[in-house]
């Protein structure tokens, strides 16, 4: 009776064991799996994701010191997880990248992605892209805000385009690295539908932040237009600014149509302002004044749309106030980004 008792207890252990082994096995699996690999809830993610670089020749030399300190000092992904295979990191120049004085950053910015394996790993695709802007255009601070909404208005008319091709050709174009402003351009380039918006001065401060930033992209449910950061310095007086509650611009983007046409009204706004007095010459303050705007925007619509405008910790917007980003990170777990002109690791 008693060797029945111990093999029967034998045998509960044995099968318990290759139970917990098989559920363990799953477990690390579908650990391992990346993101895209995945069978996600909502978001039908179109295109490829980009990591997008707005900069001016007054902030390459920067740039390139950051992306080779900041950048490695936290390795971007885990290399496991593949997502590299599907995200652009774009650098949007103010200009044409191509004049000669300019043209050195191409070959300088390879080179430093090369040096380094975490770099080299994370970002295999690289493109460059011209906002030729004109002169007029080009003048601080309203430069950078005509860069965006040229931005937008430029995915927004190529989204339409390239669905109007594969409705008639049942295929798109082969891509290309220009987005110049002629038509026949538009739907030859790839559909950065979703995409990071991230300034140059924007510091990494947690390892595996470019994964971070793609999986909230890809898992963020409903028709989402913007998410980023309120701003986060800590000031009491920063809460008396009539733009105190807006979303940094340093932000995630989901461009569909109706977000493509909002911009387009802001940007109409933003083109009256000319003393910048509304919206301080900041496309991302207009964003937020305009739609507050009870005369510009009616209640319903604002309404319809507030929840397309989300706040999250995954980036910090410290504005002009000088900030340690490593101790925001060791406070907020949740946060890998931080903003700001007087960052710091």
């Amino acid at each position: 009776m008693l060797i029945m008792l111990l093999w029967l207890f034998v045998t509960v252990i044995m099968v318990f064991s290759v139970v917990i082994a098989d559920v363990k096995h799953r477990v690390d699996h579908v650990a391992s799996l990346g993101l895209h690999e995945l069978q996600l809830e909502g978001e039908s993610f179109q295109g490829r994701f980009a990591i997008i670089i707005p900069f001016s020749r007054f902030d390459a030399k920067r740039l390139l010191s950051d992306i080779e300190t900041k950048w490695t000092a936290h390795t971007p992904c885990n290399f496991s997880k593949g997502y590299g295979s599907f995200i652009d990191l774009v650098f949007y120049f103010h200009t044409n990248i191509l004049n000669d004085q300019d043209a050195h950053f191409v070959k300088d910015v390879r080179a430093i992605i090369h040096r380094h394996e975490s770099l080299r790993y994370c970002f295999p695709s690289i493109r460059f892209v011209n906002a030729l802007l004109k002169p007029e255009e080009d003048e601080y601070p309203v430069g950078a805000s005509r860069m965006f909404f040229k931005l937008v208005r430029t995915i927004g008319m190529r989204e339409r385009l390239i669905s109007a091709a594969t409705a008639i050709t049942g295929k798109t174009n082969r891509p290309t690295d220009s987005w110049e402003a002629q038509e026949q351009h538009h739907a030859m380039a790839p559909v950065h539908r979703i995409f990071f918006y991230m300034e140059p001065d924007v510091t990494p401060c947690r390892r595996n932040w470019l994964d971070r930033v793609y999986e909230e992209a890809l898992v963020a449910r409903g028709g989402w237009w913007m998410k980023g950061s309120i701003l986060r310095d800590g000031r009491a007086e920063a809460g008396e600014y009539v733009f105190a509650e807006h979303l940094n611009g340093n932000a995630l983007y989901r461009v569909d149509g109706e977000f493509a046409r909002f911009v387009a009204r802001v940007e109409a706004e933003f083109d009256r302002d000319v003393d910048g007095r509304m919206y301080l010459h900041s496309y991302d303050v207009a964003l937020d004044l305009v739609r507050r705007n009870r005369s510009l925007v009616e209640w319903g619509e604002f309404a319809d749309t507030a929840a397309k405008f989300q706040f999250t910790d995954l980036i910090q917007n410290w504005y002009r106030t000088p900030a340690n980003a490593t101790t925001i990170c060791a406070v907020s777990h949740d946060t890998y980004l931080v903003h700001g002109r007087e960052v710091f690791l």
